[in-house]
């Protein structure tokens, strides 16, 4: 297997753990497509040190091969690809000899930060608002941590999606919906109109070039890529805090 093997099966298992977790918080269940990732996971029977996730993995396939993953066998198999993608970070962590190494943050830092969160106050209060937030940032760090940038990448990049569709709620009076990112950057732009632009504005326009990088199916981040995006990510949160407190204190009228 080439060095940076492990790391992809480490990016597919984020990507079935997101799928399923996806088709579990719908109000109407509809059954995630798991095959491609399961039959990539599958390899990992020939893989020493990962053949139990292998193995089981291949069981699962052999289970939804030609069938429609019901609600309670989606539930199962996210409770198990939970487990895989827990266990194979203590393997990785076990048996990796040259671990990655971060260009631009400090490992410690990042570690201390996933358990307690960021110490600016403005970030804190943004991710504490709801577990989706504080599950996106502390697996985007464990990503970075382990060397896989790209899945970390597409986790801060929701973050900053989630940043994008709060700050066009509380602009616009009105809820994203299905909006995509490019949809939503034109109609504030359109709402600024010849005024003077919110600089968080610039840096989510700048992001969207990046998000339309890595949605590509061979687009890829390097570890410092992954780095940068991450204090994009602290950056945004910060300005988009800094902005909706200067909204909300311009629509206090005197003597309220």
């Amino acid at each position: 297997m080439a060095p940076y093997g492990i790391w992809y099966y480490g990016a597919i298992l984020d990507k079935l753990v997101e799928k399923l977790d996806n088709a579990l918080k719908m109000i109407i269940y509809f059954p995630p497509n798991v095959y491609e990732e399961l039959e990539i996971l599958s390899e990992l029977k020939d893989v020493e040190h990962f053949e139990d996730i292998g193995k089981v993995a291949e069981e699962w396939l052999s289970y939804v091969r030609g069938k429609v993953l019901d609600l309670d066998s989606c539930r199962n198999l996210y409770t198990a690809a939970l487990n895989w993608k827990f266990s194979f970070r203590e393997k990785v962590d076990e048996f990796l000899l040259v671990r990655p190494e971060l260009r631009r943050l400090d490992r410690a830092k990042i570690i201390e930060e996933m358990k307690e969160l960021p110490a600016d106050p403005r970030v804190r209060e943004w991710l504490k608002v709801s577990n989706e937030r504080i599950r996106d940032f502390k697996e985007g760090c464990s990503a970075l941590i382990y060397g896989l940038p790209t899945a970390a990448g597409f986790h801060f990049m929701r973050l900053c999606e989630r940043a994008l569709r709060e700050l066009y709620a509380k602009i616009a009076e009105e809820e994203p919906e299905k909006r995509t990112w490019g949809e939503i950057l034109d109609k504030l732009e359109k709402y600024y109109g010849d005024r003077q632009k919110p600089e968080i504005l610039h840096l989510l326009s700048y992001l969207r070039n990046i998000r339309n990088k890595i949605m590509h199916p061979e687009g890829f981040l390097s570890q410092e890529e992954t780095e940068t995006l991450y204090f994009y990510t602290m950056d945004v949160i910060k300005r988009l805090k800094d902005l909706l407190s200067e909204v909300e204190q311009k629509s206090v009228k005197p003597g309220q």
